[in-house]
C-alpha cells in the first residue's frame, strides 16, 4: 500500500491541467474586464461625438434647438433607451444673462450661448454606469 501512495504522490502527470484550472477563471475575468472597459470607452466616445455634432450644427449657423436635438439623436449610433438629450439657449452680455431680443447696455450684440447635454445609462458586464457629456457653444 505504501508503494501505491508514494507512486501517486510522485506522479506529476496532469499537473499542467490542474494549474490551468486554477489560472483559467482569473484569465477569463481579466478578459471580460478588458472587454467591458473597451465597450465603456466606445459608448463614451460615441456619446461625445454625437454631442459634438450638435455643437457643430450651431457653429455652422443653425439656431433651432429642436433641430440640434435631432442632429444629436441621429448621430448617436448606439443610443440606449435610458438616455436624455437637452439643449438650452441663453443670451449673455459681459457674462451676465440678458434678454435675447435686445442689445447689451454698452450697445453690443449679446452672445448667444447654447448648452448641449446628453446623459445615458449603460449596462456593462460588471454593473451599470452613467455617462454624461456637456458642451457649450457661444455664437453671435
Amino acid at each position: 500500500m505504501r508503494g501505491l501512495v508514494r507512486k501517486f504522490l510522485t506522479d506529476d502527470r496532469g499537473a499542467a491541467a490542474v494549474e490551468f484550472a486554477f489560472i483559467a477563471p482569473v484569465l477569463a475575468a481579466l478578459m471580460l474586464g478588458v472587454f467591458d472597459l473597451g465597450r465603456m470607452t466606445y459608448d463614451r466616445t460615441d456619446l461625445h461625438s454625437a454631442v459634438r455634432s450638435g455643437a457643430q450644427y450651431f457653429m455652422a449657423g443653425g439656431d433651432d434647438v429642436e433641430a440640434a436635438i435631432l442632429v444629436i439623436e441621429q448621430s448617436w449610433s448606439s443610443r440606449p433607451e435610458m438616455s436624455q438629450v437637452t439643449v438650452e439657449k441663453c443670451c449673455k452680455c459681459a457674462g451676465v444673462d440678458a434678454p435675447c431680443g435686445q442689445l447689451c447696455d454698452d450697445g453690443s450684440v449679446p452672445d448667444i450661448v447654447h448648452e448641449l447635454q446628453a446623459t445615458a445609462y449603460f449596462a456593462g458586464l460588471f454593473g451599470q454606469y452613467e455617462v454624461s457629456v456637456n458642451e457649450f457653444v457661444r455664437t453671435r
